[in-house]
């Protein structure tokens, strides 16, 4: 079964001619997904279920040379695994998992740009095009996961330790220019304003982001997620708040403009007060008159 409403950072297909750069409008152009070197990107693929069927072949081709790498083994021993969900009154599926947070080892094949074709014997996956970089550590890094599983049109996204999705966001795009927000909620009273409650907010802004539609499928669903951090020159932000922002796709290209805004214990409260007379007024033990006198 093929939903056209990708949640993975790295996108499989049941046929190579939905890859992004194959569309008329994308006139050949690949966006850059970054995966750290001897790793794939984080993905669960859906299939029906097929009870004890291993995936048979995983194999990667170097775009530049066209040589051709079975990864299954090395994959596997770096936690590519299977599972299997049964959930009451619906059709058992199994979710095809990546975690690809460890280095496959005992495998050698050089930095570049890969396309993936993943088989059960049955089924036949095909990736989007994805570029194995040795150095990530000047990109962002965002990172999200959630605390139960996620449910998604096609069953859920399953957050069983250790799995969590992350997606490097390729050069130039920098963790920059902050913008500043105040909110306050008051009372109009005599011609006067009194607060009762200020809220002061610093938004960090990831800006100048143009994304294929199958990222902008997955990353549309960051938000909804209960852990997002961003990782950054050395700096990691646990978000509080994290808004992925979509405009209009490019007229004449394949490229949506995006901006990211966060904040992470950069949110200042104050609620509202008043300042008691020291001295008592007109009516403490001092300053008390017979003009307040009531006849």
């Amino acid at each position: 079964m093929y939903n056209n409403s990708n949640t993975n950072i790295l996108a499989w297909y049941p046929d190579q001619r939905y890859q992004q750069h194959r569309k008329s409008y994308a006139q050949g152009q690949v966006w850059p997904l970054v995966s750290l070197h001897y790793t794939l990107p984080p993905f669960q693929v859906y299939r029906e279920h097929l009870a004890a069927t291993p995936i048979s072949s995983l194999i990667i081709t170097h775009i530049d040379t066209n040589a051709q790498y079975d990864i299954i083994g090395a994959i596997t021993a770096a936690g590519f695994n299977i599972q299997e969900f049964s959930p009451t009154g619906e059709t058992a599926y199994d979710l095809i998992i990546n975690v690809g947070q460890t280095p496959m080892t005992d495998i050698s094949f050089p930095e570049g740009m890969y396309d993936a074709v993943m088989t059960d014997g049955t089924n036949t996956w095909y990736s989007e095009r994805f570029y194995m970089k040795a150095y990530v550590d000047n990109l962002i890094k965002i990172n999200y996961w959630h605390r139960t599983p996620f449910t998604v049109p096609l069953g859920h996204i399953s957050y069983a330790d250790p799995y969590y999705n992350f997606i490097y966001l390729p050069l130039p795009t920098e963790v920059n220019r902050p913008k500043y927000e105040e909110e306050e909620e008051v009372e109009d009273r005599d011609g006067f304003k009194f607060p009762i409650y200020m809220v002061s907010k610093k938004v960090f802004r990831i800006v100048g982001l143009l994304l294929p539609e199958y990222l902008c499928d997955a990353m549309r669903l960051i938000w909804m997620h209960t852990d997002v951090t961003v990782e950054f020159d050395g700096i990691e932000y646990t978000t509080d708040n994290f808004r992925v922002i979509f405009d209009d796709f490019e007229k004449t290209g394949h490229l949506c403009p995006v901006t990211i805004e966060f904040y992470t214990d950069t949110v200042v409260t104050k609620t509202g007060y008043i300042t008691e007379e020291d001295d008592g007024g007109d009516y403490d033990q001092t300053d008390y008159n017979n003009d307040h006198l009531i006849s």
